[in-house]
């Protein structure tokens, strides 16, 4: 049986439904009392419990042989607060304590492709470099960088039985937050003024399932795979939506300083009224850089899919106009 944490987020509601698909008994971590329509009807053991309760999770681990550690808090406002360790890192400790504790026969562990240094789309980054430290201000990257280091720590003085995958930016179904999601939802509805001078890499977030299951099922221990897929500047992503959504996409190009700019009062406005800019400081300063990297390793080690970046728009607007989030009239 697989023990799994954020079953219930965008990557774990894909990754439940890919591992039934496989046969797989699954028992998901869920917080109390929390509601997941994601996951409901499907035939999973459901056990509620939080990563920061470690004698709880030692309990609700209990008779898993495998495990897989998805769940994380991604949120980027505020940008800064113990919360992101507590979870990201804390919370990856006490993952860390069940598989000594049960003996679990093999973890893979998500983490993120920010983690990695990034690079041009002639030479995208790749597994050989991980950053030094978080340049953005966003406490999102540190936690996950450093729960990062932890897992290559543990793997090399203990030898447990861990695999790291590190997907990029995901678009797909069942992004009930949302979350990624977000930016297809404002170029669908008009709302997004123009493009940055940055882009990013960007994968179905079911390749990235299917690719879990593959670093569970034939990844060695202590080998990591950046799962990722296209290299698009944010112009070209966005007319790749506007192309699958049928709406007009932003043509606006905004240069850097008017970004940063934005990100600047955007920030500002959060910290005046405490509620979540549009725009703030950090993610400007990421939407103007580039973060390209390869998913050549994973795809030539482990079979990684990968469906065409248009394909997952389609899919991820498909859930959200089927689930009422946008209207496709």
């Amino acid at each position: 049986m697989i023990f799994l944490t954020g079953g219930d987020g965008l990557l774990g509601s894909n990754l439940v439904r890919e591992l039934l698909a496989r046969d797989y008994e699954l028992k998901v971590l869920v917080q109390p009392g929390r509601t997941v329509k994601t996951l409901e009807g499907l035939p999973i053991q459901r056990v509620e419990g939080d990563l920061l309760d470690a004698e709880g999770l030692l309990r609700a681990s209990e008779g898993c042989s495998h495990v897989i550690h998805a769940a994380a808090i991604t949120d980027v406002w505020p940008p800064k607060g113990d919360i992101f360790f507590r979870v990201n890192l804390e919370g990856t400790q006490n993952v860390l304590a069940a598989v000594r504790k049960h003996g679990i026969e093999k973890m893979v562990y998500v983490g993120s492709g920010s983690s990695f240094v990034p690079g041009t789309k002639a030479q995208p980054g790749t597994e050989a470099q991980l950053r030094d430290r978080d340049i953005y201000g966003l406490d999102y990257i540190e936690s996950k960088l450093q729960a990062h280091r932890l897992i290559q720590q543990v793997v090399q003085e203990e030898g447990l039985p861990i695999s790291l995958i590190a997907p990029t930016f995901m678009i797909g179904p069942y992004d009930a937050k949302p979350g990624p999601g977000t930016i297809l939802l404002a170029a669908a509805t008009g709302t997004i003024p123009g493009y940055t001078a940055g882009g990013r890499n960007w994968v179905h977030v079911r390749d990235v399932a299917q690719g879990i299951c593959l670093a569970l099922e034939k990844a060695p221990i202590g080998s990591e795979y950046i799962m990722g897929h296209a290299n698009l500047s944010y112009q070209e992503a966005f007319a790749v939506m506007g192309e699958v959504m049928g709406v007009n996409p932003p043509r606006l190009a905004i240069p850097k300083w008017a970004s940063l700019t934005g990100g600047a009062f955007g920030s500002a406005f959060g910290k005046l009224t405490g509620r979540s800019p549009k725009i703030s400081m950090p993610v400007a300063r990421v939407s103007v850089d580039e973060h390209y990297f390869s998913p050549a390793k994973a795809v030539r080690e482990l079979g990684l899919p990968q469906t065409p970046f248009a394909i997952a728009v389609e899919d991820a607007y498909r859930w959200f106009v089927d689930n009422g989030y946008v209207d496709r009239k």
